[in-house]
């Protein structure tokens, strides 16, 4: 084999497990490239709410995880998780020099601090930070952009090699069938780039590749993230042999899709006054009773003997107050942000009022007769949310009465809401240092994975915890990975 480049480690991806990895491998004396897809770094990461997640007791933690995870994850992989997880403040204090505030939030939907707080351990789980950079930043940008920029700060000062607009193709092995090197894509052609040590994976999800969400998710479903979470990690270590793990499970949010812009957008609230219907005109939910993360459980749902989903989409309506509150729209946006066509949403809602995208009414009838319901059906629904709102009980759903406002002050307002997958989870399974597992569950040898190719979490995903693991075991593998001999070509 003709190598082109030859380095201790490569990392492939940089997010927030890519960038630990990088880190935590030069550190431990490993030279190091790391190659990203895209033309800038972050991933995913960059375009999230970008909060780590603050935890108080191991112990309680743990059980809160255990009850949270399947069973595929094993026991030794929540207690890494969780043990690497309680210096994660401390250590990008020190390796990238930055600091934490409490995370700023958009007061609805809700992003609680553990979500079903009822579990075993849920009061160990403390709320979220939020990075603080060094050399500062946009104070306009959302929370993933400051981890990035904090992040980056530690591989820069490395003076660790990135290869930007550069893909993984396919992982090359030796006759023992241990990786050693990697075929690559770059916009000069390919390269074989060797790996004395053993490759990070850290590539991210398949968000973006509509086949494969047919075929993990059974259906297609927008994306707010990254245009390059393509499933490539899923491809080449499956070529390998490896077992695939939590491919069922995604990250999704509620957005909008608008008419001007092919991408969707996130949403978010400042006051209560606002309900979901269906397209039968009916209530389907507790809209603040979910972490914003788990959407899909309830939009997704599909009416089999009709072949339909009733929620896809969904409609938003809403009263002045909300209108007047602040712009009804997320604190990170989605990959909308970074469009050059994308002008941001106004602070009144006005100006998307006057392109359509909202739908303004002085009646709720009359708002009904825009939407396409039959008349009574949508001033029935308002009215029993109304009655529900005014008198403290949701008999229904179960809505918080202190999250829920009436619908009563004119203009009513309507806009249509779709499920946006904000990332997957599923990808090859790893052990509790980050060591990709073949069918037979037996390390494929110089290959590990980390953040959301593969990620610990499945169908239940408490917000916050993608990149909590993802910079966790982004440490392990670096480390681990480091420290190993070299590899036989």
């Amino acid at each position: 084999m003709k190598w082109d480049k030859v380095v201790d480690v490569l990392v492939v991806g940089l997010g927030a497990a890519g960038g630990c990895a990088a880190i935590e491998a030069h550190d431990n004396g490993a030279e190091v490239l790391v190659i990203e897809a895209d033309k800038v770094p972050g991933g995913n990461t960059r375009l999230s709410g970008g909060t780590l997640r603050v935890f108080l007791d191991d112990k309680k933690v743990y059980d809160y995880y255990r009850a949270v995870f399947d069973d595929t994850v094993k026991d030794e992989l929540i207690h890494k998780f969780v043990d690497v997880s309680m210096s994660s403040h401390d250590w990008f204090r020190e390796k990238c020099e930055c600091d934490f505030r409490v995370a700023g939030k958009v007061p609805f939907p809700p992003a609680p601090n553990a979500v079903w707080d009822f579990l075993p351990g849920a009061d160990g789980l403390g709320g979220r930070s939020q990075f603080v950079p060094k050399d500062g930043g946009d104070p306009d940008m959302n929370g993933g952009y400051y981890l990035i920029r904090s992040l980056m700060h530690g591989v820069n000062k490395r003076n660790i090699e990135i290869m930007y607009e550069t893909r993984g193709l396919e992982l090359i092995t030796n006759s023992k069938k241990e990786v050693t090197g990697m075929k690559a894509s770059t916009p000069d052609g390919t390269l074989n780039i060797r790996a004395k040590k053993g490759i990070c994976l850290t590539c991210g999800g398949f968000n973006r590749n509509k086949e494969m969400q047919i075929n993990y998710l059974s259906q297609e479903l927008m994306a707010q993230g990254t245009l390059c979470s393509v499933g490539d990690g899923l491809t080449m270590t499956a070529k390998l042999g490896a077992k695939m793990w939590h491919m069922t499970g995604v990250s999704c949010g509620v957005s909008y899709k608008v008419k001007d812009h092919e991408q969707p957008i996130a949403i978010g609230m400042h006051a209560p006054n606002y309900m979901y219907v269906d397209q039968k005109g009916k209530r389907f939910l507790n809209e603040s009773g979910l972490d914003v993360h788990a959407m899909a459980f309830d939009f997704t749902a599909c009416e089999a003997e009709k072949m339909a989903y009733p929620r896809m989409p969904a409609w938003m309506i809403f009263d002045e107050n909300v209108r007047a509150a602040g712009p009804i729209i997320g604190h990170c946006p989605g990959i909308i942000q970074e469009d050059p066509t994308w002008e941001g949403w106004s602070k009144d809602n006005q100006r998307e009022i006057e392109k359509g995208w909202i739908k303004k009414a002085y009646t709720i009838a009359d708002l009904g007769e825009q939407l396409g319901y039959a008349p009574g059906v949508l001033e029935k629904a308002v009215a029993d949310y109304n009655q529900a709102a005014l008198t403290g009980y949701d008999p229904e759903f179960k809505r918080d009465c202190y999250k829920m406002g009436p619908i009563t002050k004119l203009p009513f307002y309507a806009i249509q809401l779709w499920p946006a997958l904000l990332n997957t989870q599923g990808g090859p399974m790893h052990d509790e240092y980050g060591r990709v597992l073949d069918t037979d569950e037996k390390p494929i040898e110089r290959l590990f994975a980390a953040g959301e190719l593969g990620s610990i979490v499945n169908k239940f995903y408490p917000g916050g915890t993608n990149i909590t693991e993802a910079i966790a075991m982004g440490r392990v593998i670096g480390e681990f990975t480091a420290k190993l001999d070299d590899v036989e070509e």
